[in-house]
């Protein structure tokens, strides 16, 4: 066989090949369905972790979460093992614990629900002080957060109970509101 029918045949098997891949029937994959809670999410996202910054490129808060599913309708999204985490001057941070939570107004407000802790850890993020209550709503814009449920303050030194409860992240104060409690330990 010479080199121009060698040729010719390569061509015309290169061109059914091409053929055959162009008018290949085209496979149309159905989309994921994804269970969601809130029937008309607009979006969800996993493993989420948000940084907050300050003007000057100061960390103000970390928003940490399992799942985030986000409806513009309702102005809502809704947050799976939420952890918001804020400095405090002595190196250490207080860090917010829920098994849910709901990011609202603008992503301004974060209310905690469901066994909410709050943990107090030193700079070598040893627990100092735990605080549990039934859920909590953080103010992300003035940095504080506030409960009127029943509160439980522990560390080793002392064991309070109030309800009501309203911490203030810039000052570092925490406000007890009704029926405090306090038993001391020596």
């Amino acid at each position: 066989m010479n080199r121009i029918k060698l040729n010719r045949l390569l061509i015309a098997i290169i061109a059914f090949a091409m053929l055959y891949l162009v008018f290949q029937p085209e496979k149309i994959e159905q989309p994921i369905q994804v269970k969601t809670k809130i029937p008309d999410t607009d979006y969800f996202m996993e493993g989420v972790l948000i940084h907050k910054f300050d003007a000057s490129g100061k960390q103000i808060n970390t928003l940490l979460a399992d799942r985030m599913e986000h409806s513009s309708l309702h102005d809502i999204s809704i947050l799976d093992k939420p952890v918001i985490t804020f400095a405090n001057s002595r190196g250490g941070q207080w860090k917010l614990y829920s098994n849910s939570g709901e990011l609202l107004n603008d992503n301004t407000v974060i209310r905690l629900k469901e066994e909410v802790s709050i943990q107090e850890h030193n700079i070598k993020n040893a627990v100092q002080t735990k605080i549990t209550t039934k859920d909590l709503t953080i103010d992300l814009l003035n940095k504080n957060a506030l409960t009127e449920e029943k509160v439980l303050i522990e560390n080793k030194y002392y064991r309070t109970q109030s309800f009501g409860l309203e911490m203030l992240f810039d000052q570092e104060v925490i406000l007890l509101k009704n029926k405090v409690s306090t038993e001391i330990y020596q």
